[in-house]
């Protein structure tokens, strides 16, 4: 089974560069794409009940149109089904506050979004290494 992940983010270059470097690494996912806090949510709920098509890693972005990454992410944590579901925020955000708040709300974890493309392979393997194959099917 392909995993699904989950990706919470606006803005098209990044999504693209998600993406590239999936492919890149060689990570077969199915990417689950929301391009606003609200869309998420929807995204969630509709899934919450089919362990089928539920992501198993969401990639959630801190700023982002109408609910922000922090709503969302406590959308996600009140929601039975996703208890074990790993949360990693990835945001150009590297504010202690934001990082504290992110963690304090249940993401696993706080990554900041890499200016260079080779440090985004690094973090996509890393995430496949630490999360995707540890909650494969």
């Amino acid at each position: 089974m392909i995993p699904r992940v989950l990706l919470v983010e606006d803005n098209i270059s990044d999504i693209e560069l998600v993406q590239t470097a999936f492919a890149e690494s060689d990570i077969s996912i199915e990417l689950i794409l929301a391009r606003d806090g609200d869309v998420a949510i929807s995204e969630i709920e509709r899934r919450a009940g089919d362990a089928a098509t539920r992501p198993i890693l969401t990639l959630l972005d801190l700023n982002l149109p109408r609910a922000s990454g922090l709503v969302v992410l406590g959308r996600i944590r009140s929601i039975a089904a996703y208890n074990t579901m790993p949360v990693v925020i990835l945001s150009t955000s590297n504010y202690p506050v934001d990082r504290d708040r992110a963690l304090a709300a249940g993401a696993n974890d706080y990554l900041v979004k890499p200016t260079r493309f080779e440090d985004l392979l690094t973090i996509v393997k890393g995430l496949d290494q630490r999360w995707l194959k540890a909650n494969r099917g």
